[in-house]
């Protein structure tokens, strides 16, 4: 998984690079607001592609960063959550000394609580903001294609329809692994109903703290939380929007 990422994110921006080299003519680009003899000189046109040559891996590493920290936690966790803490017949291997106590189980679970309430304080707040930049970001793409087909040259269209599609992609990816995450731990509670307690003692309070833990999830609490239907509300998001963008352009 690792090297899966550093390979894509050392690679990727270069497809930012090539595409200045090859279609330099693109609007979003900052030379097409020169005049044309300034515009299509020799100098411009070689200085300027330190530009997006910077910002694009400036860009890319930072998300390789933050992303990598996300992958290796959720991959670190899931395996505690799905296995270790879960109570019942398993096909993959795990530590019975753990769910062995009841007073054992419940000090564990609570660390894995609080170490994952840290997590969400650090990333609860930008994963709201990117679900809204997502979807308007890739709504814009969409709409902006439809509409300016025209009047649009083939290689910004192209470049739109990367973007959308290369935003749903990601950010479908990480709605999934959230709601999966979600669903493994609400079953991990249910099956504590299996644990055997050694004594009347042990039976009260565990069926007390259980009742009393809520599943574990991903997102800002009381605003929004990512579910199993996190995923197709999204896409369902896209294509309302662009549906109603085009009605009242029309």
């Amino acid at each position: 998984m690792i090297v899966m990422c550093i390979l894509f994110f050392s690679t990727v921006p270069w497809t930012t690079v090539l595409h200045y080299f090859l279609f330099p003519d693109t609007p979003i680009l900052l030379p097409t607001v020169l005049p044309p003899r300034w515009r299509y000189s020799s100098l411009v046109y070689w200085g300027y592609s330190f530009v997006p040559m910077y910002y694009a891996f400036g860009i890319w590493q930072e998300m390789w960063i933050v992303s990598l920290l996300v992958v290796v936690y959720i991959f670190s966790i899931l395996p505690l959550i799905n296995c270790e803490f879960r109570v019942g017949p398993l096909k993959h291997k795990s530590s019975p000394e753990l769910r062995s106590s009841v007073w054992n189980l419940t000090a564990e679970y609570r660390r894995v609580e609080v170490m994952h309430q840290l997590f969400l304080d650090i990333i609860g707040s930008p994963l709201l903001v990117l679900q809204f930049a997502f979807g308007q970001f890739s709504l814009f793409c969409n709409v902006s294609v439809i509409h300016g087909r025209d009047s649009m040259d083939t290689p910004t269209k192209l470049l739109l329809i990367l973007w959308s599609l290369t935003m749903q992609i990601m950010w479908i990816l990480v709605l999934e692994t959230s709601g999966y995450f979600r669903e493994y731990a609400k079953t991990t509670l249910r099956s504590w109903k299996q644990l055997s307690c050694a004594s009347r003692e042990e039976k009260s309070y565990f069926s007390k703290f259980r009742r009393g833990c809520r599943p574990l999830k991903i997102g800002t609490g009381g605003v929004f939380t990512i579910t199993r239907l996190s995923s197709p509300k999204f896409m369902r998001s896209i294509i309302r929007g662009t549906f109603r963008a085009l009605l009242i352009r029309k």
